[in-house]
Order: structure tokens, then C-alpha cells, then sequence
């Protein structure tokens, strides 16, 4: 297929989801108990949260958690 043919179908835009909803769907109840609580515990820093994410294996960028706290994130979007 050229380029041009390529640029001429038609476009789909992709659904995107917040990471966080994403890692959210992986955990078990226990977890996401525990972690909508930090998250919704403003004493407890964006950075903590971020750490204790990444030391389990989920990715997600620190400004994205904290996009996600601020409800700025896809997850909001109306």
C-alpha cells in the first residue's frame, strides 16, 4: 500500500483510557480498595503513590497519577 492510499482511509480515532483506570482493572479488591483510598487521601503524596506503583510493575508516569488525582485526566472527560 503507498502513502497515499494509507492516508486515504478512512480515520478512526482510538478510545483512549486513563492509565490509571487501566491499572485499576488489574487489581484485585483488596488493592484497589487500598489504593482509591490513597488516592483520595490528600495527606499522602502523589510521589508516594507513584513509588509504591512502579514497585509493584505498573507503569504510569507521575504526571499521569497526578492528573488522575486532580480529576483532570481521561477518566473525566465528559
Amino acid at each position: 500500500m503507498s502513502l497515499k492510499d494509507a492516508l486515504n482511509q478512512p480515520y478512526e480515532p482510538k478510545r483512549r483510557i486513563c492509565t490509571m483506570a487501566l491499572i485499576k482493572e488489574k487489581l484485585s479488591k483488596d488493592d484497589l480498595v487500598a489504593l482509591n483510598q490513597a488516592l483520595n487521601d490528600e495527606s499522602i503524596p502523589t510521589a508516594f503513590i507513584y513509588r509504591a506503583l512502579k514497585s509493584e510493575g505498573h507503569i504510569i508516569h507521575d504526571k499521569s497519577l497526578g492528573r488522575h488525582r486532580r480529576k483532570e485526566c481521561r477518566c473525566d472527560f465528559k
